[in-house]
């Protein structure tokens, strides 16, 4: 019970002492209450949550670190809890915007090398514990989205034959198309 007293008077001499602080140096109690605000300023933004996200370890993030570091500027990559978000600006040709079926042609192409990409630029042990890989491709006429798990895409790494290429990934990707 003492003890409790005792805290309790050291408390209140505290406060004392920083009420007499406060008054005898105004503007320190002003930049306290203005970086209070900043700082619930930041949380209401999400900066500071964001932050606090990117720390938490996740096999995906470390995937991607490798991959953000090599990847083109056209690329946008994000994780949603286990599964990777790979978004792709692609350019196609005006000679083949008339042609349907060529600039189809082209997006699966681009779909499938960027998939290799992936396999090749990340780390194989995350890689594998990511659970799925979504690969959306945005042109002018058309949308193409390739999802697949990520031990699936871990396997493209090292294999050189086109063929060999095109059957594993008919028989891992699922393809989801939807015009502009």
């Amino acid at each position: 019970m003492i003890f409790v007293i005792f805290i309790n008077f050291f408390a209140i001499i505290d406060q004392l002492m920083y009420a007499k602080l406060m008054s005898k140096y105004p503007l320190i109690g002003i930049g306290l209450m203005m970086m209070a605000v900043w700082l619930l300023s930041m949380t209401d933004l999400g900066k500071l949550l964001d932050r606090k996200e990117s720390l938490k370890p996740d096999s995906c993030r470390s995937a991607l670190v490798m991959l953000n570091k090599r990847m083109p500027d056209s690329w946008k990559t994000s994780c949603i809890k286990l599964d990777m978000m790979v978004e792709i600006a692609v350019d196609i040709p005006t000679e083949l915007l008339s042609d349907p079926v060529k600039s189809r042609q082209l997006l699966y192409r681009e779909l499938a090398n960027s998939m290799v990409f992936i396999s090749e630029n990340t780390l194989r042990d995350s890689l594998e514990r990511v659970r799925f890989v979504v690969v959306s491709l945005h042109s002018d006429v058309l949308i193409v989205e390739g999802v697949s798990r990520g031990s699936d895409v871990v396997k493209l790494f090292g294999i050189d034959n086109d063929k060999l290429i095109q059957e594993h990934l008919k028989a891992t990707v699922k393809v989801k198309e939807s015009a502009k």
